[in-house]
Order: structure tokens, then sequence, then C-alpha cells
């Protein structure tokens, strides 16, 4: 399961997926968006793929992703036991000459788009009900820019029907987090599902207030690409003397949602007069509780950390999971 920001990150990841598999020997099924098609057949050409002598030999199968999906409806509902045969009979054509199979899909990102988190998740579930057994792999991909509207427990739910979920490339890189300091993330409101965790007292809408928000995937890079998204927000705002404990803050909560909840995670960080708000939440019911390591024992201390930090911290508890929060004085 790969997640990307850009198009230009996504062709180039299934390019080299499809060129691997066809160098060593597999049967490649390709179904990809009108967007996408064109742009990958080309950069397989730039790799050195004979991509029409691929497709005579039966090695790649192209198929139209839109296309494939509305043959699956019957009613406007998705149709589980139409997927089944339909995509059985093209397994069945592609695995004949005995090779391993690999697939790359767009249908469920398709699904996300629409806003059809539960058949987004049915499909994932058929895909590996049909391919159990078999020899053969699956990738999917899923533009970052869906994280939001489709909402953490969707986001969940797909994760775990996945063996492996791959981060963007931005979580990797040095510098902020992509189109973190672009306007459209610093509003006056709390995000949509979002409330100012934590405190007692109405959302703030003075010109010295301002916040921030961002959806990470639950991988290990997350923790980092949240640190550096705090850490460009506070700059960006003229809290550089905050940023050192804001981070260590960020880690901790971040960190629990990743290798405790095994969530994506929503960070939250909003500006008032004289106190900043920084929250982490997920798709884990439960408490962000204090661990009890020995002396050489490196993990476990996360509550402790947050205690020794912040002015006032907590855990509430929310309909699809908690949201774990603190605060510091914004004074120097």
């Amino acid at each position: 399961m790969l997640f990307y920001d850009h198009e230009s990150e996504i062709v180039s990841a299934v390019a080299a997926y499809v060129h691997e598999g066809l160098q060593a020997g597999d049967t490649v099924l390709l179904v990809t968006t009108e967007g996408h098609h064109q742009a990958v057949i080309e950069s397989l050409q730039d790799r050195g793929v004979d991509v029409l002598g691929a497709r005579a030999a039966g090695r790649l199968d192209l198929r139209d992703a839109r296309t494939m999906l509305d043959s699956l409806r019957t009613g406007g509902q998705l149709d589980l036991e139409a997927f089944e045969a339909a995509i059985g009979a093209v397994i069945a054509a592609a695995t004949a000459v005995g090779t391993h199979l690999r697939i790359y899909g767009e249908m469920v990102g398709l699904l996300w788009e629409e806003g059809a988190v539960s058949d987004a998740v049915a499909l994932e579930g058929a895909w590996n009900g049909v391919l159990a057994g078999l020899e053969a792999s699956l990738l999917c991909a899923y533009p970052t820019a869906l994280l939001a509207p489709t909402g953490l427990s969707g986001v969940r739910e797909t994760c775990l029907l996945h063996s492996e979920v791959l981060a963007p490339t931005a979580y990797r890189s040095p510098g902020p987090v992509t189109d973190t300091l672009k306007p459209d993330r610093e509003t006056d409101g709390a995000p949509d599902g979002e409330t100012d965790e934590g405190s007692d007292e109405s959302p703030v809408t003075e010109a010295a207030t301002a916040q921030r928000t961002e959806v990470f995937v639950p991988t290990t890079t997350a923790v980092t690409a949240a640190r550096r998204f705090v850490g460009a927000t506070l700059e960006h705002w003229g809290l550089d003397h905050l940023v050192p404990d804001a981070l260590l803050l960020v880690s901790e909560m971040a960190t629990n949602a990743v290798l405790h909840a095994g969530s994506p995670f929503r960070v939250f960080i909003h500006r008032s007069p004289g106190v900043l708000h920084l929250s982490v939440r997920d798709a884990q019911r439960g408490w962000f509780e204090q661990g009890t390591p020995s002396a050489v024992e490196v993990n476990g201390r996360g509550v402790s950390i947050v205690e020794a930090l912040a002015d006032r911290w907590g855990c509430d508890a929310v309909s699809d999971g908690k949201v774990v929060w603190a605060e510091l004085p914004t004074e120097a």
C-alpha cells in the first residue's frame, strides 16, 4: 500500500514495480486510471520495456480502473460477486503460464475519491480473498490529499488489510513536509471533525490565533514527518523558542499512535494568546497510559516526558478513537 503526494511520485513507483516484475519473469496486471495510463507506459518505455511486446506475449495486461469499477456495480452498488468472477477470470488467464502474478490497482483509490470508504474497505478485502493461496502480489496507491476526507478510521481499516504501508517520499525528505505551509492549512476555526481538545474555552478567533493540522499514515517515518511539520509551523509563527519541547511532545504522542495504536493520526497545532495547544488524534480507543520501564529500558516513558514538559495535558476519548493533547506557554 503506497501513499503519494504528487502524480510524478506514483508514476515512477508504479513503473519501477512493473519493470521489476517483468524483469523477474512475472506476469503483470495493471489497472490504472486514464490519467496515469499513458504516463506509466511512457515511464516503462524510458526504462527500456517493450510494452507492445510484453502485451503480445501475455506478460502485461492493461486495464482501465474506471471502466472495470463501473462494470462491477449493480444498481449503483458495488457487487463483490461480480468482482470475484471478473477478476478471477483475469487472474486465471494471467497465471495460466505458471508465473508469479504482480498486480497494481487503482479501483480502491477511486472509491476513496468518491467518499465510498466502506466499499473501498470491502473491495480491499475481496482482493485479499481472490489472491489467497496464489503466487501473487498486489500494490494499491492512494493520494495523501484523500487522507483527511476519508477519516482516520477509514484509513486505518484500509491499512490493516495490507501487509505493508509505504509512506510518501516527503516523509523521508529534508525540509518541511509537502504543502505544510500552504495558506489553506492555516485557519481560524477547528479542522473538520476536530475541536480544541482539552480546552474548556470556545475556539478563539482573534488575529493572534492560528492553527494548522495534518494527517499522517501509520509508518515509523511519520513520526519524523510530524516533527518537521510542527517545527516548521512554530518557526513560521515566530515561536522558535518552543520548538525543542514541542518536538519532544509530538514525538511521544505520534509514536504512541503508530507503535501502540497502529493508527494513522492527525496532528493539530493551535496558537492562542499565551498558549500553544498541540494534539494527536488516532483511531484506536483507549488511553495514553504510563508504562513501567526498567532502569535500562528506553521505551515506555512517553507519559512521563509529556507530564514533565507540558503545563497541562490530557487524553480524551472521542467517537472513533482518542486525542492526546498538551499545552505550552508561549511567552519566552
